[in-house]
């Protein structure tokens, strides 16, 4: 499932994503460590996560209410496990 992200409107989703969460200053939500929004591609750089699976909810992959802020390393360790955890709205989001 991982074409559903390679192209344009997921980019540009991405972006406006990672923006927000820039601007809020907003930890990784499976650790709850700061983020380095300028780092490029190295395990504490931003990586958007999806709260479902995309295995297992590709009808949800453009759906920005189920994003999350994480490191690329901690979303990588998670791989396409579920969370245990309700909606996330964090209190300074833009």
């Amino acid at each position: 499932m991982t074409h559903l992200r390679s192209g344009a409107r997921w980019k540009q989703m991405a972006d406006k994503f990672k923006h927000r969460c820039k601007m809020a200053n907003l930890p990784c939500h499976l650790c709850g460590q700061t983020i380095d929004y300028r780092a490029k591609q190295t395990p504490d750089s931003f990586e958007v996560d999806h709260y479902y699976p995309i295995s297992e909810r590709p009808d949800l992959v453009f759906n920005e209410r189920w994003l999350r802020p994480s490191h690329a390393r901690c979303n990588h360790q998670r791989g396409n496990k579920p969370i245990d955890e309700l909606p996330w709205v964090p209190a300074n989001w833009p």
